[in-house]
């Protein structure tokens, strides 16, 4: 089994009391927006492509914390990942009109904090971010 590292940036993006998360239902959890980091690029400039790739909003993040993270792709690969974790307001106009997302079968919503941490509606991968979340929307 190799193993690969691989650097991303994601932001938590609060709109009032919930938070922006993009995923497919049927895998069972769900991840913050952002991705990886292209060669040449820094953090920042990655999670704000990013954000625009997925959601179409320019937003204004700030640096939060670097994680890290491990887990296995399908193919037994075990990756490395140095999560650059950003945090962001977006405006509550958004809640009512989320895009559909550019990746087909992902879907994007807003979860509560009781989502992600009362019912465990939903599952927040990597776990480690959950507790930024939780800090940004002041719990």
């Amino acid at each position: 089994m190799a193993s690969h590292a691989y650097p991303s940036a994601r932001a938590i993006l609060m709109a009032g009391p919930v938070v922006l998360v993009s995923g497919r239902p049927d895998e069972g959890f769900w991840i913050l927006p952002g991705g990886g980091i292209e060669p040449g690029e820094t953090p920042l400039e990655a999670v704000r492509r990013e954000i625009w790739e997925e959601t179409g909003w320019k937003t204004t993040v700030h640096a939060l914390t670097v994680l890290p993270n491990v887990w296995m792709r399908a193919g037994g690969d075990w990756m490395r990942e140095t999560l650059h974790l950003y945090g962001g307001r977006i405006n509550p106009r958004h809640l009512t009109a989320l895009p559909p997302s550019p990746e087909a079968g992902t879907l994007l919503r807003w979860a509560s904090l009781d989502d992600l941490v009362t019912t465990r509606q939903v599952v927040l991968v990597p776990a480690a971010v959950v507790p930024w979340v939780i800090r940004m929307g002041g719990r």
